[in-house]
């Protein structure tokens, strides 16, 4: 599909990825390879809405009915940010545009800050009362906030810190483990476990 468009459209062509994939990676590649100019990601996640637990319905119906819909906002946050980490380490030198939960400034460095040169909004912008504008102003606000509080760094655009912390995703292996048997994931002993007790040298 991309290839086709991109035999006949005049202006850049932009693939928009569902993270709905067994491989995300696999996706990108083949539509980098089509002649994409740039990876949009992720859409939304499917997902149905919660059941009250005292009528037993669904918090969103019509009629009593659902069907799988499309999950966006806050929630899909770190689930599209995964996605495009795979993404932009697989292909460092590509163009890419983050969307998911992105709501101020803070949200959409994560995105710049992994690799992406652009963001997208859409769930900010339904839920704000001017339809957008507010949502706009505020993310430009807070970059140019952002780029002040790091005057000395020399940064002036996006680009400067676009990519920044890609490299700081690593595979599970590579993240050090503490060592000891009182590890207990960073929490508190688990209640039931008895506390170590003190052995007495003769």
């Amino acid at each position: 599909m991309a290839k086709a468009v991109k035999e006949v459209a005049r202006v850049p062509v932009w693939c928009k990825l569902t993270p709905s994939t067994t491989d995300i990676v696999a996706e990108a590649r083949a539509s980098f390879n089509a002649g994409a100019d740039a990876i949009v990601s992720s859409n939304t996640f499917p997902s149905l809405p919660p059941i009250d637990p005292e009528t037993l319905e669904f918090e969103m119906n019509v009629d009593g009915y659902v069907s799988s819909g499309g999950l966006g906002g806050p929630a899909i946050l770190p689930l599209s940010l995964a996605k495009m980490a795979q993404m932009t380490q697989a292909f460092p030198d590509k163009a890419f545009s983050g969307i998911g939960g992105i709501a101020d400034f803070s949200h959409a460095l994560n995105y710049f800050l992994l690799g992406c040169g652009t963001v997208q909004v859409c769930t900010a912008a339904m839920l704000d009362r001017a339809i957008g504008p507010s949502v706009i102003k505020a993310l430009n606000e807070g970059l140019a906030a952002f780029l002040e509080a790091n005057e000395e760094r020399g940064w002036k655009t996006v680009e400067d810190f676009r990519g920044l912390r890609r490299d700081r995703v690593v595979t599970h292996s590579k993240i050090r483990r503490p060592d000891g048997k009182g590890y207990f994931g960073g929490q508190d002993a688990p209640e039931g476990y008895a506390a170590p007790q003190a052995v007495e040298k003769a």
